[in-house]
């Protein structure tokens, strides 16, 4: 196989359940560079949030964000590629959410906006901080109620790339998921957090795999010459595109399936092992 580029998703995949890089892992994308490889970091996470964490690894290293909402260099606030969610769209998906009880996360570039709702999930999870506070420039602002939600769509319109669904009522989230699946308004996926699959939505077209694709294709880089590693569902649009996806020890049945190899876990090398077993 030719490999000319490599993307990993972060959470359960390159960052082990202490939200670290582990060792192996750092010297086996160091290796990748060497070969003059590309590596890319394509997840669910907050753009500044995925930068920082690239730039332990390289400044230079490309970050697609949002689930592919927006992509750019570690080292740079210049975005390279923007979809945001029209607001039209996400004032249905805040209105979905407010029908059903509960209120949703907006992520910009820098911030994520939350609710009580949103907060009570991650204090139940145990781990809050742990997840959250990473970049030392990403804001955190918790809003009181609906209509503050729709001030910040205002305030923000076309700078919001992605919604998100947290409640520890699950029937709610079901019913928000239910209904937008239903109503083809976005693209709706999830990701595995604290054991429950979170709700992650983004304007129709958008996903990991299709900004992938097209970042690749800026390079000269074809599908056929790109491996994948992933866990969670939302890592599916570039587990379907990329030549040879690999899937993490711990990972979803959708994963699994489509998956060309799987490794061991985000916690004991799989990544590393992979890289030297198919890339050398």
């Amino acid at each position: 196989m030719e490999i000319k580029l490599v993307a990993f998703d972060l959470d359960g995949t390159l960052l082990d359940d202490n939200k670290e890089i582990l060792a192996s892992s750092m010297e086996a994308i160091s290796d990748l560079h060497k070969k003059g490889i590309q590596t890319v970091l394509c997840t669910g996470r907050i753009f500044v949030d995925a930068a920082y964490i690239a730039r332990q690894i390289s400044d230079k290293m490309l970050v697609i964000a949002c689930n592919g909402a927006c992509a750019g260099r570690a080292d740079s606030k210049e975005l390279i590629k923007k979809y945001p969610i029209p607001y039209d769209i996400l004032k249905q998906i805040t209105d979905c959410c407010v029908r059903n009880g509960t209120l949703p996360v907006y992520y910009t570039q820098d911030t994520e906006y939350t609710s009580e709702a949103c907060e009570a999930y991650m204090r139940a999870g145990g781990i809050q901080q742990k997840y959250r506070q990473v970049a030392p420039d990403k804001k955190h602002v918790e809003l009181p109620d609906a209509a503050a939600f729709y001030e910040i769509m205002e305030q923000y319109d076309g700078q919001i790339y992605k919604a998100l669904c947290f409640d520890v009522d699950e029937t709610k989230k079901i019913r928000v998921e239910k209904e937008l699946v239903e109503s083809e308004l976005c693209y709706v996926t999830g990701a595995n957090v604290f054991g429950k699959k979170n709700l992650e939505m983004m304007r129709l077209g958008v996903d990991k795999g299709s900004t992938l694709r097209a970042v690749a294709a800026e390079m000269g880089i074809g599908p056929e010459n790109i491996m994948v590693f992933g866990d969670s569902d939302n890592d599916i649009p570039m587990f379907d595109m990329a030549g040879y996806p690999i899937a993490m020890e711990r990972c979803t049945e959708g994963i699994r399936s489509r998956a060309y190899a799987v490794t061991g876990s985000n916690n004991d090398g799989g990544i590393a092992r992979a890289i030297r077993r198919y890339i050398g």
